[in-house]
């Protein structure tokens, strides 16, 4: 049953992205519009993420208006994916703070209804998603490398959200992690596919989105700002745009950085509450793994 669960809402939408992504960018531009990486690359932060969910949830998590919090993350992540497109040619702290305001605006974590947190929230993510789009065409070994850091960062953070004890967004979050490992590979022989400045912005987002959601339903008790720390694992990715060593150096920092900031998080988070110690161990009946009990 886990298996089947895991192709059909990791694998099964993380292939049918990137396989619809790759046929987008083999098309050539228009005559006289030059373009360098496929406009439709935003939408692989988000796209495996809602068919993640809807594998999971069926027609039933799609009922409008949402009734629990985890179903407003397909809306708030659409938002991110058609407001990254949308904003593309917009200036990066344009496109970021609008990302991230928009798609923040509809995720109400249980407990995490107060206006200022969430602006706060909106303002962090915002902040680490500039950040991250720093360094796309400036220099950067931008491409392989940066998908890299997105399937590993994406990696921790399903892990953290497993142990966490919400299994249906770890799987949300396992989605785009497989996807931005499809995408390392495709990157190397396809150039549109490899990242810019949107591309970057948008999983930015996508990600402090459902570092949100995680700390709602957290039931482990990992402290608040390990889920922060996690979401601002992005900002690593600026490091690319930094003039020092060579290219095989920066590319290296491109990975490193943005994955070690996450995986401390994740270290901080099992320290913090001991939950390393208890993975794996049977889970009481009155557990709620999938947070259905919190209110939105």
């Amino acid at each position: 049953m886990e298996a089947d669960l895991v192709l059909r809402a990791v694998v099964l939408p993380a292939g049918v992205t990137v396989i619809v992504l790759a046929l987008l960018a083999r098309r050539r531009p228009a005559i006289g519009v030059r373009e360098s990486t496929s406009p439709w690359l935003a939408l692989a932060a988000v796209l495996p993420a809602v068919l993640s969910y809807a594998q999971q949830e069926g027609a039933p998590g799609f009922a409008w208006p949402p009734t629990l919090a985890f179903g407003w993350s397909w809306v708030a992540l659409a938002l991110v994916g058609l407001s990254a497109v949308a904003l593309r040619p917009a200036p990066a702290s344009v496109r970021a703070a609008a990302c991230a305001f928009v798609a923040m605006s509809v995720v109400v974590p249980p407990g995490h209804s107060d206006p200022v947190v969430r602006v706060a929230a909106a303002a962090l993510v915002g902040a680490s998603a500039l950040a991250a789009s720093s360094s796309a065409g400036r220099g950067a070994p931008g491409g392989v490398a940066e998908h890299v850091a997105w399937w590993l960062v994406f990696g921790l953070a399903s892990v953290m959200a497993l142990l966490s004890g919400f299994a249906k967004l770890s799987f949300v979050i396992a989605s785009l992690s497989a996807a931005a490992s499809f995408l390392a590979l495709a990157s190397a022989r396809m150039p549109r596919l490899r990242t810019d400045g949107a591309s970057n912005a948008a999983p930015a987002c996508a990600l402090g989105v459902l570092c949100f959601l995680g700390l709602g339903y957290d039931e482990t008790g990992f402290p608040w700002w390990t889920w922060a720390l996690l979401a601002c694992a992005p900002a690593g990715l600026a490091v690319g745009a930094w003039s020092w060593g060579s290219s095989r150096a920066r590319a290296l920092a491109v990975v490193a950085v943005p994955t070690l900031l996450a995986l401390v998080a994740l270290v901080l988070a099992l320290g913090w509450t001991g939950a390393l110690a208890r993975f794996g161990e049977p889970s009481g009946p009155d557990r709620d793994l999938y947070g259905l009990r919190a209110e939105p």
